[in-house]
């Protein structure tokens, strides 16, 4: 009768640390974020996009009229939505930071077939929803880079007169800051010149 009662008592025992480790469980799972990190009131899906930066560029590229040089007549060049532009740590890290959930972020759409000095556009998205285009005509060789959650600083390459694109000096700076509230991108500071 001992021996029942022992192996009895060490059961219920085993049993208590069994459901109070499932309650802990229970009770840390549930909460959502670890203890005094901030908790967004809305859904996921209020705050995030659906596409994915592939098919955003697929999306809304296909919404930019095709290149074409002054004085072209032709039906022009088309850009190339098959693939983002990947993002090369030592040359130009932030060729492309889309994210379907930030406040602004941008993806460079280049032209198909074309050279690093052909002309590109850099596409604003907000929350995966596209915002429109950093200028309406596209620069060659140019350089975004994150300045803080709603603005991005580009670094244009342009060449001076009498240079050739690969050896091109000129500089221009400018500052694109987009408004959540009017949901309207402004521009600050230089674009290279118009030829």
């Amino acid at each position: 009768m001992y021996l029942a009662n022992t192996k009895l008592s060490s059961l219920k025992s085993r049993l208590r640390i069994i459901v109070f480790g499932a309650l802990l469980t229970l009770l840390f799972t549930s909460c959502g974020a670890p203890f005094g990190a901030e908790q967004s009131s809305s859904t996921p899906s209020q705050q995030c996009g659906t596409l994915t930066d592939q098919q955003a560029l697929e999306k809304y590229g296909q919404q930019i009229p095709p290149y074409t040089w002054d004085g072209d007549t032709s039906e022009g060049a088309p850009w190339d939505t098959s693939k983002v532009p990947e993002n090369i740590p030592t040359k130009n890290p932030e060729l492309n930071t889309y994210d379907p959930c930030a406040e602004f972020s941008w993806i460079t759409m280049d032209l198909k077939n074309g050279t690093g000095s052909s002309p590109a556009h850099l596409l604003f998205f907000s929350h995966g929803e596209f915002i429109g285009v950093a200028e309406q005509k596209p620069f060659g060789k140019f350089v975004p880079h994150r300045l803080s959650p709603t603005s991005v600083e580009v670094r244009y390459v342009y060449p001076k007169a009498d240079e050739c694109n690969a050896c091109a000096t000129g500089r221009a700076i400018s500052v694109y800051t987009f408004d959540p509230q009017t949901r309207q991108v402004s521009r600050t500071g230089e674009l290279p010149p118009v030829n």
